[in-house]
């Protein structure tokens, strides 16, 4: 008879009903049981390391899609419906099965179609592609092409945002109907908002969202202990660059809008003419600083103004 001897679809169930999640844990004692044919069911296999200091960062954003997949189909085959999923991570110290399947990278997706065959743990499986963007998706896709199974994939909802989201806005609409002529006033207010506006241009202008959107560090140390603030080229910037940039820019704008609107203001014309010439003295030297940094991260440019440093 086929399948006498196999792992059977109740006993993987169970198998995954130990387990924390709708993944079944692969340890040093049972995994070649578990992958070892003949066997009634699909099994896809993810071996993986999530530990940070491995510094995998696939691993690290493939872990949550897998889990969101397995339990996707849980959630619509709660019997499993003859496909489960199991893993292995390095960071549970399982080595024994890494040098089994003899594993110099990760991470690694396999997928054990069923058999009747007694096959040993690492013969008759077959490697998923890793997916590159939309994980979850991409891997759902290509599960369905190799087991013609549909797999619907639900996003997690996320119970505990959805609470302080409705506390948050309930008590912020409380506060502002309790003291709305005070709020009203504040958000009337043209200073404020153009406050707000100035420093929201000021950042994006000079990089924010690129260091969000790279991840960039912060500033680089030195091989001789000292520290980097600005990165050579055009296409890399630290965090501390934006910082810097916008302090130089705030007062380039600062100087400027006093310069037009509170120096004539000025009645003396002994006192307006030191204003004006401090003032200026200080836009140059910002423009000048500039121009530096920009040569400084292309060092073909030619032009500078005032040469503040070498």
């Amino acid at each position: 008879m086929a399948f006498t001897n196999a792992l059977s679809a109740s006993n993987l169930l169970k198998h995954k009903e130990k387990a924390s999640s709708n993944v079944i844990k692969l340890t040093k004692n049972n995994y070649e049981r578990i992958l070892e044919g003949p066997r009634d069911s699909y099994i896809v296999l993810l071996l993986t390391a999530t530990n940070p200091q491995i510094g995998c960062t696939i691993c690290q954003q493939l872990n949550p899609e897998f889990d969101k997949i397995a339990d996707s189909w849980f959630s619509d085959h709660p019997d499993g419906d003859n496909l489960f999923f199991a893993r292995a991570d390095f960071a549970d110290g399982y080595r024994e099965i890494f040098q089994a399947f003899q594993l110099n990278n990760v991470p690694r997706l396999y997928l054990y179609s069923p058999s009747e065959d007694n096959q040993a743990f690492n013969e008759g499986l077959e490697q998923l592609p890793i997916p590159n963007a939309n994980l979850a998706l991409e891997l759902a896709q290509n599960l369905k092409e190799a087991t013609q199974k549909n797999i619907n994939v639900y996003e997690p909802v996320a119970y505990g945002n959805i609470i302080i989201t409705a506390v948050f806005t309930f008590c912020s609409v409380l506060l502002i109907k309790k003291n709305f002529a005070s709020v009203s006033t504040i958000l009337k207010s043209r200073p404020l908002w153009g406050g707000l506006t100035v420093f929201s241009i000021l950042i994006f202008i000079t990089g924010y969202m690129f260091n969000a959107i790279r991840g960039s560090p912060y500033a680089r140390p030195t091989q001789d202990g000292g520290t980097e603030y600005f990165a050579r080229g055009q296409q890399s910037q630290y965090g501390v660059e934006t910082q810097i940039l916008s302090f130089v820019y705030g007062i380039l704008a600062f100087s400027a809008v006093s310069l037009v609107t509170k120096v004539k203001s000025i009645e003396n014309e002994k006192v307006q003419f030191v204003v004006v010439a401090v003032v200026s003295l200080i836009i140059l030297s910002a423009y000048s600083i500039l121009m530096l940094i920009f040569q400084f991260k292309s060092p073909g440019y030619p032009y500078h103004l005032l040469q503040l440093w070498s």
